[in-house]
């Protein structure tokens, strides 16, 4: 049962409230904010003292008014969130709780009166989105964007054997601990006057992520790729000084500081700090005025051909993850390049094989995320197949995938690395939106437009948009029904609805494989999927995947596939101190995500269209989208890229219950702690992953850690192979003989 985490969640985040650091007065003869804005002016916009910048922000008077209107708009924009319903009824397995985030805007709404600033405002509508435990789901508005807070030191856990629970130590000392120093060294006991283990409970409860794994392993610093941990580089204020007390008797005490990247000109106080940052300039919203101008749109010369940013319903990638301005994707520093044998020249992925007795044969591939440099993936797919080959030349038969801090990016990415493993076979990945009724409105009438070639034809010429990229959340025509890969009939096929758990959705939906759509997953026409075959370079048996919870988005995608589908077990690593299993996947297990405002310039769009093309359904239409056309008061707030939401559930291969997958407990076959040898040094880590591996979890793993259900080797049964489209030139099916 996984009850009793439950309640120290919701333990760690109620104290998070009531138990901030209390740091001593600060001197109020001057304005915070005119004290911000003099170190801004001076050239020291990062070293802000952080009590400073925070009584800067609690200086700001709440917009009772704007905040009214800002929230009944995020509720209407917040219906596009794809588990939006299913939070209300979450399983009881679900450690964050059920969660209404409707009826919490309206408390928040019938408070505004009580708050102190408007800092403290956001801050309680960002507290729904983290209590969802989708980084996928974010708020993040101007207000919350102005500073970044850190501490001057970084921390880690760190056991003696890889078995018995860690301790806490700085970075700096697991870093000397690992090359065999310990002077000095002392493990950690207070942050604060408080025991470690409680403080860093209530650090990890900011951090977005569905168990309380996943949430502390962000808090820590990543002794192999300098990650710094949000115990670092905090998500929000969290006190003006940081007290560490050593198990040795030593007291470190240290400021806390903050930095802004804003021209803060003209801010001397609460009420200019707002005038400044918080209508609009800050976090605005490209072209807000062409959206509102489209009642009197004209035709645009060149049509579809000339389309201009902003007027697209949605110019972004097919990125099932969020933007990288939201979350800093990590990266491999320029050390793990010095030993790799492939190495992608933007750092999301390297190669290597392992040495010595017992590893010879032992290969490891390091996939950090799938957000290369090169956005078309040419270069990530080129360094794979270099070096599966290196592989198979070298006869390397075993498998380590290393997935730690991989948070996602690229659809396309993650599918072409489970292509090259396995030729022939294709990924699940199946998906369904959230069926609310301007969902529903808007696919009605796109496809009557896409079943009329000339009305088609008049929409592109109407306005700047490639209609089906553009409108491919509807266009069913360009994905496949996902049980047998078959076309979609119609679009009332398409529509559903199906019923899960009280909440209403599309009928499940796959992409299309095939090398001839460009636009159903969202991909350069420079890209192609390999369409290798033969034997796979590794049998699933001979591979192991290596998580530290942090994997979502597309990693989460990927492992799907390769536990459901190829039967690949998964090792955990970090995490609480607790004796107990650990899932390997705590990221988002969520689809495509996208900036908040879709909604709103889908909706313009499309009523401009349906209204100026005299489509029958234009009224109704209009109707089922005036609150979407309503929300230009969150745009000043939120801007482009700030805050976003997730289209998609991501779904299961063989469950036809349509449980969404983030709501799928997954433990690990076997989670280990880190020793400050594997901290730092990433083969220690994967020999310590192989050495667990082929000891079949019986001896190395952590107490308690292994054999739970919901695992392979606890009993899971994978789905095994499924159908797929493969080729340029074919159809190329698997049939019940491939699984």
């Amino acid at each position: 049962m996984l009850l009793p985490r439950l309640l120290v969640a919701s333990a760690a985040i109620a104290a998070r409230i009531s138990a901030a650091p209390v740091d001593p007065p600060q001197d109020s003869s001057e304005e915070p904010c005119a004290k911000v804005a003099g170190y801004v002016k001076d050239s020291k916009s990062d070293e802000i003292p952080a009590q400073v910048a925070h009584d800067c922000l609690k200086s700001v008077p709440v917009d009772k008014e704007g905040d009214e209107k800002l929230i009944d708009q995020l509720k209407t924009a917040w219906q596009w969130q794809s588990d939006l319903g299913y939070l209300k009824n979450a399983p009881d397995d679900w450690e964050l709780g059920k969660l209404d985030a409707d009826a919490d805007l309206d408390k928040i709404k019938e408070k505004l009166s009580e708050y102190e600033s408007e800092y403290d405002v956001q801050l309680a509508i960002q507290d729904i989105t983290i209590k969802s435990g989708n980084f996928h789901w974010t708020w993040t508005p101007d207000i919350l964007q102005v500073f970044a807070f850190e501490r001057a030191v970084g921390i880690a856990s760190i056991s003696e054997d890889g078995k018995s629970p860690p301790k806490i130590y700085t970075s700096v000392d697991a870093s000397k601990l690992a090359k065999g120093d310990k002077e000095g060294v002392s493990e950690i006991e207070q942050v604060n006057g408080e025991d470690v283990h409680l403080f860093l409970q209530k650090v990890a409860s900011f951090n977005t992520f569905q168990d309380c794994d996943g949430r502390m392993n962000e808090v820590f610093y990543h002794g192999d790729t300098s990650s710094r941990g949000s115990f670092r580089q905090q998500k929000r204020f969290d006190g003006g000084s940081t007290e560490l007390k050593f198990a040795n008797g030593k007291i470190d005490k240290q400021d806390n500081t903050a930095a802004t990247s804003q021209d803060w000109a003209g801010v001397k106080d609460g009420k200019s700090f707002f005038d400044t940052f918080c209508k609009g300039d800050l976090a605005k919203f490209a072209n807000l005025d062409d959206f509102e101008k489209m009642g009197d749109t004209k035709p645009v010369p060149g049509g579809g051909n000339a389309t201009r940013r902003g007027l697209s319903p949605y110019s972004v990638s097919s990125r099932a993850g969020p933007s990288d301005s939201l979350m800093k994707r990590a990266k491999l520093p320029g050390t793990y390049g010095s030993k790799a044998i492939v190495y992608e020249n933007s750092g999301s992925l390297a190669g290597y094989f392992l040495e010595g007795d017992g590893y010879d044969n032992v290969a490891v591939l390091k996939i950090i995320n799938f957000s290369p440099n090169d956005a078309t993936g040419v270069e990530y797919q080129e360094a794979l197949t270099e070096f599966l080959a290196k592989c198979v030349e070298g006869k390397k038969d075993k498998l380590i995938i290393d997935l730690r801090e991989n948070t996602g990016g690229f659809t396309h990415l993650y599918m072409e690395t489970f292509m090259q493993l396995f030729p022939g076979k294709v990924p699940y990945s199946a998906q369904n939106y959230r069926l609310t009724k301007p969902f529903e409105a808007i696919g009605g009438v796109a496809d009557q437009i896409h079943s009329e070639e000339e009305l088609k034809k008049e929409f592109e010429k109407l306005l700047p948009i490639h209609f089906d990229r553009d409108y491919r959340f509807w266009a069913f025509w360009r994905f496949k029904e996902a049980k047998n890969y078959d076309d979609w009939k119609s679009w009332d096929d398409f529509d559903g609805p199906m019923e899960v758990n009280g909440d209403k959705f599309t009928s499940p939906m796959r992409y299309d494989y095939s090398n001839k759509d460009f636009i159903s997953i969202q991909r350069s026409e420079t890209f192609a999927f390999s369409e290798t075959e033969g034997e796979p370079p590794f049998k699933p048996e001979n591979i192991v995947m290596l998580t530290d919870g942090l994997c979502g988005s597309s990693c989460a995608c990927l492992h799907e596939d390769l536990k459901n589908l190829a039967g690949i077990k998964a090792i955990a690593i970090g995490g609480t101190t607790k004796e107990e299993p650990m899932q390997a996947v705590m990221g988002s297990k969520g689809g495509e995500v996208v900036p908040v405002y879709v909604s709103y310039t889908t909706s313009m769009v499309m009523t401009t269209a349906a209204r100026n093309l005299k489509i029958k359904d234009a009224k109704n239409l209009e109707k089922a989208l005036e609150g979407d056309k309503s929300i230009a008061h969150l745009l000043t707030r939120a801007g482009e890229d700030s805050t976003r939401i997730q289209m998609q559930n991501q779904l299961r291969a063989g469950d036809d219950s349509g449980t969404p997958l983030q709501y799928i407990y997954e433990a690990a076959d076997c989670k280990i702690f880190y020793t400050a040898e594997t901290y730092k040094f990433p083969d220690k880590a994967w020999k310590s992953v192989w050495d667990a591996f082929k000891d079949d979890f019986k001896d190395r793993c952590v107490k308690g850690s292994t054999g739970h259900k919901s695992s392979i080797s606890g009993g899971f049964k994978p789905h095994g192979w499924v159908k797929g489209q493969l080729e340029k030139g074919g159809d190329k099916q698997g049939d019940e003989s491939d699984k």
